[in-house]
C-alpha cells in the first residue's frame, strides 16, 4: 500500500507542477492581453485578433492584385531608359551628322569662290596687258598697212558734196 499511495503522491506532486506551470503560462499570456494596447482596441471594437486577422486576408484576396516585382519594374525602367538614351543618342548623332555635312559644304563653297576669284583676276591681268599693249604701241601698223610702211600714204578720195544754188535751174 506505501507504493500506491507514494505513486498517487507522486501523481498528484506531477500534476499540481504541471498546472502551476500551466497556470504561469496562462497569467503570463493573460497579463500581455489586458496590457498589450491591441488587444485592448480589439476588446473595445469587440473584434479579436482572429477575426481581424482574417479580414485582413480576406481584404487581400479580394484586391485581386499580386505583389509588386521590383526586380521586374527596376528591369522594366531600365529597357525604358534604353529607348530613351538610344533615341537621344541617334538624335544627336544626326545633329551632329547635319552640322558636319553643313561645314563640308560650305569649305567646299568658299573653295569654289576662291577658285572663281583667282580665274577672274587671272582674266582682268590679261584684260589689263592687252589695254596696255594697245595704249603703249597706237602709231604701230597693224595688219596691211604694216606692208607698206616705207612708202607714202595715199589720201583717201572723199567725193564733194555737190552744190546747189539757190533760183538756179526752173524760173
Amino acid at each position: 500500500m506505501a507504493k500506491k499511495t507514494g505513486s498517487f503522491l507522486d501523481d498528484t506532486i506531477e500534476q499540481l507542477e504541471q498546472l502551476g506551470k500551466s497556470t504561469v503560462k496562462q497569467t503570463a499570456a493573460s497579463l500581455k492581453q489586458t496590457f498589450s494596447p491591441t488587444s485592448l482596441f480589439e476588446h473595445v471594437t469587440g473584434q479579436t485578433s482572429e477575426n481581424s486577422n482574417q479580414k485582413m486576408e480576406q481584404l487581400k484576396k479580394d484586391k485581386n492584385s499580386t505583389p509588386l516585382d521590383f526586380a521586374k519594374l527596376q528591369e522594366n525602367y531600365a529597357g525604358q531608359d534604353k529607348q530613351k538614351t538610344d533615341v537621344l543618342r541617334n538624335r544627336f548623332f544626326q545633329i551632329v551628322k547635319n552640322e558636319d555635312e553643313k561645314l563640308l559644304q560650305k569649305k567646299k563653297q568658299e573653295e569654289q569662290q576662291k577658285q572663281q576669284q583667282l580665274l577672274y583676276e587671272e582674266q582682268e591681268k590679261e584684260r589689263k596687258k592687252q589695254q596696255q599693249k594697245q595704249q603703249n604701241a597706237p602709231g604701230e601698223a597693224t595688219g596691211k598697212q604694216k606692208g607698206r610702211l616705207g612708202q607714202a600714204r595715199k589720201k583717201a578720195h572723199v567725193p564733194d558734196p555737190v552744190e546747189m544754188k539757190p533760183n538756179s535751174g526752173k524760173n
